[in-house]
């Protein structure tokens, strides 16, 4: 299934966290709007030293792009099933107008709201074995927003202009045991990657690393 979708949103509530605060209070067209009410500042100095989050009336938001379901299966006399599936998508519009009057905000390509994504999980069945894969990639995201990068192309070096790309591999295998029990073993993010340098600490992947596991499941009978 491939699918198109184009949503908008008017007077919608938007909760924003402390910094997005900051900036929306000094980015909009003045200084009287809801953000800057929700700041206070010390005398003199001007530093923020309290500030309250709470839900928001924004203008609007607005968001497009395309979405990927793919699943195939096939089923063999003597080498078990296998059964294949990709989900990706691309974010083409992600734009948010914080205030009546404001400009609006290209949110896209950004951590985490990547522009491109994708999942990739074959698996494979032959008896009481089932062994998965599972692929997850997005594109190397924005570190700085485009107000601050557009009109300085010096900004920054261009080698940390992006995070990295998110390359996730895992591996799971399970064996059944009759009915009522089975064991599974896995390996998460089996090639280590770690996150990126700066201050996002879980961009493009969590802290982590790779991490191995073990288990059992069980299942129990219904009473009646």
């Amino acid at each position: 299934a491939l699918d198109w979708y184009d949503i908008r949103i008017k007077d919608a509530i938007n909760t924003a966290n402390a910094s997005t605060v900051a900036a929306l209070c000094v980015d909009q067209p003045t200084t009287d709007n809801p953000f800057c009410d929700a700041i206070s500042r010390q005398a003199g100095s001007g530093y923020i030293d309290s500030y309250i989050v709470q839900p928001e009336n924004v203008a609007a938001f607005r968001t497009a792009g395309l979405e990927l379901n793919a699943a195939y299966q096939v089923d063999t006399a003597n080498l078990g099933t296998f059964d294949m599936r990709l989900v990706g998508g691309y974010l083409h519009r992600l734009e948010q107008i914080p205030t009546i009057g404001a400009d609006v905000q290209d949110n896209r390509d950004q951590p985490f709201r990547p522009k491109y994504n994708l999942t990739f999980s074959p698996s494979w069945s032959l008896g009481a074995l089932t062994v998965n894969y599972n692929l997850r990639w997005q594109n190397g995201v924005r570190r700085f927003e485009r107000v601050a990068t557009d009109g300085n192309p010096s900004y920054v070096d261009p080698q940390y202009f992006r995070f990295k790309e998110l390359w996730q591999h895992d591996i799971r295998a399970q064996y059944e045991v009759g009915d009522a029990f089975a064991f599974y073993a896995g390996v998460n993010n089996f090639t280590n990657q770690k996150p990126d340098i700066g201050f996002e600490t879980n961009v493009p992947i969590s802290p982590v690393g790779r991490y191995f596991y073990a288990g059992a499941k069980m299942t129990l009978g219904s009473r009646r």
